[in-house]
């Protein structure tokens, strides 16, 4: 599914190791994903975080969180990716922003999908039969348009601008080296690509932007769905976590980044809902390039490994008898973090495979989350289904794929703390 969807492997994620992709996720961590960079953003998180807590307070109490946490992710991903002036065109119809937010959805769902002709080659008819072949093209070819047309709109407002583009003067019409990752594409494919050692062309931008739409907003929304979730099941943890952010932002404050490193009980429940749910469990698949021997198991070369985040970070051994419960005072009092150095705890991978996206991420959910908690109170609202009847209670049942979503969504109350 990679290959079809992914312009055959010339995305950072999926694309098999060598040099291509050594370039290419160089590229990412040190023009895209940096910590300049990432601060060059933080304009935009903060003003989505204030349009999310105004879509909360105009939608009158009963919501499906998950919605509008979808819409904040996408947003700030995609004011990131193809800046403002695209960004707007693209999600600035309220209907257009939600067919172009499902279209989104159907290209990480496909990707988790494994095609009956990969598993049985024979059988690889049925693919054809249950119309999954029909969806991948439809879905690849939408989405191709759609980055086409905008890789082209930053080309001709390029060429009309002339190379005179600094740090100020960026396509993302901010300062501070607010440019959007396309223009930082597009620099690097005419300034940087015989020292890459690689071409840039059209396809990798596009192979590219993809990587950084998908995870960026699927794995976002899936951290901040059930962190809220938790919270909503552990009351306790809920009150603590709400009277830190009030204590810190002050009772007429607005809540900003500056506040996120005073916020250390926030931090250590983010860290405890990427602990209990890793966006992604299994993580990317590995391939290890020669033979090699793991706890007396021997692994030949070229064999597709799965890393099992989930059961890694629920392990009794590591994390005690209370490994299933969600105790974020687990983490107050100690080290342990998930960027790849502590492997108890690995939710955005490690080593060369892990996710060069996790300076952008964690601002983008503390920011989110940080919002909600201070402007409301939460509860879980009654739902009525077949099997369960009137309920106030949350279900947090799972539905899998790459990354595994609640399966109800997050049927809430918000309450306005400042009324």
């Amino acid at each position: 599914m990679a290959e079809r969807l992914l312009y055959g492997g010339r995305d950072v994620a999926f694309a098999p190791y060598g040099e291509y992709w050594r370039q290419a996720r160089r590229i990412c961590v040190v023009h895209l994903l940096s910590a300049r960079r990432v601060l060059s953003f933080r304009r935009v998180r903060e003003e989505e975080a204030a349009t999310l807590v105004a879509r909360v307070r105009a939608a009158g109490g009963a919501i499906d969180l998950v919605e509008h946490l979808t819409a904040y992710s996408n947003t700030v991903v995609s004011r990131a990716v193809f800046g403002d002036e695209s960004a707007r065109g693209l999600y600035g119809d309220v209907d257009r922003g939600r067919a172009l937010r499902k279209l989104f959805d159907d290209f990480v769902e496909l990707l988790g999908q494994e095609p009956m002709g990969e598993l049985l080659p024979w059988l690889g008819w049925v693919d054809a039969v249950r119309g999954l072949d029909g969806k991948v093209q439809r879905t690849f070819e939408a989405l191709d348009s759609i980055l086409e047309k905008v890789i082209d709109d930053h080309r001709h407002r390029r060429r009309e601008v002339g190379r005179q583009m600094d740090d100020d003067s960026g396509g993302g019409g901010g300062g501070g080296g607010h440019r959007d990752f396309v223009d930082v594409l597009l620099d690097v494919n005419e300034t940087d690509k015989d020292d890459a050692g690689v071409h840039l062309g059209t396809i990798e931008i596009k192979a590219i932007i993809l990587d950084m739409l998908a995870a960026g907003t699927d794995t976002t929304t899936t951290a901040m769905e059930w962190a809220m979730a938790e919270l909503i099941t552990h009351r306790d943890a809920m009150r603590k976590a709400q009277d830190e952010i009030r204590a810190v932002v002050g009772v007429t404050g607005r809540v900003t980044e500056d506040h996120m490193d005073r916020l250390p009980y926030l931090k250590a429940m983010l860290k405890e809902t990427l602990r209990l749910h890793p966006p992604n469990p299994l993580l990317v698949p590995h391939v290890p390039l020669a033979d090699v021997e793991i706890l007396d198991c021997m692994v030949p070369a070229h064999t597709r490994v799965f890393i099992n985040a989930w059961t890694i970070g629920r392990d009794p051994t590591t994390w005690g008898e209370h490994a299933e419960k969600f105790m974020p005072e687990r983490f107050l009092n100690n080290n342990l973090d998930y960027k790849g150095q502590d492997f108890e705890l690995i939710p955005f991978g490690a080593g060369r495979r892990g996710c060069p996206g996790i300076g952008f991420a964690v601002p983008t959910i503390e920011m989110a989350l940080a919002s909600l908690l201070y402007y409301f109170n939460w509860e879980a609202r009654p739902v009525d289904r077949r099997s369960k009847s009137g309920t106030s209670s949350l279900d947090m049942s799972e539905v899998n794929g790459i990354s595994v979503r609640l399966k109800y969504g997050l049927p809430l109350m918000a309450k306005s703390y400042f009324s």
